[in-house]
């Protein structure tokens, strides 16, 4: 008995994280028009087997007071749906610029992107063939098809934009 107990706790030390990300298509849902302006998302092809964002926007106010959160949550498609797993993190953006999470500060700066969360400007913003880098994505989620919901919001402005990401994990 301890020899299965042992080979099945082997086989699931060895396949923890072993998947290959397939990023499928990304969408803006909501932006606020208040806040953005001249907003313009796409997601698609980079070439044949790597996706990549681009977007272009201006920004018409500062936000300099470290009160803009995202709220990233994950559903899981079970019989013909997507379902919430419990799968949610809120964070500060602050929080999450200085602490790097996901390397995002290296994946911004790698497409010529260079900002700050905590001392957002206003001003005209691009971002052009944007990878996400596989090797930062958690490494305990289930195979399968994902949808990943991102929400901004201020603290007093109320919601800035929405996203959903939809991916397989193979």
């Amino acid at each position: 008995m301890s020899k299965y107990l042992i080979l099945l706790a082997f086989i699931l030390i060895s396949t923890k994280g072993d998947y290959v990300p397939d990023s499928q298509r990304a969408e803006l849902v909501f932006y606020n028009k208040t806040i953005v302006k001249d907003m313009h998302f796409r997601y698609g092809k980079y070439n044949r087997t790597i996706s990549a964002m681009n977007a272009s926007y201006v920004l018409l106010r500062d936000f300099t007071d470290a009160k803009m959160m995202f709220t990233i949550h994950g559903d899981q498609f079970f019989h013909n749906e997507f379902r919430f797993t419990g799968q949610k993190l809120a964070i500060n953006a602050c929080q999450l610029w200085k602490l790097n999470m996901f390397h995002l500060v290296e994946q911004f700066e790698n497409v010529g992107l260079v900002m700050d969360l905590c001392n957002l400007k206003k001003g005209p913003y691009h971002i052009t063939n944007f990878i996400f880098d596989s090797d930062v994505y958690p490494k305990y989620m289930p195979k399968g098809l994902w949808r990943v919901s991102i929400k901004v919001n201020h603290e007093n402005v109320g919601e800035i934009l929405f996203v959903r990401w939809y991916f397989e994990l193979k």
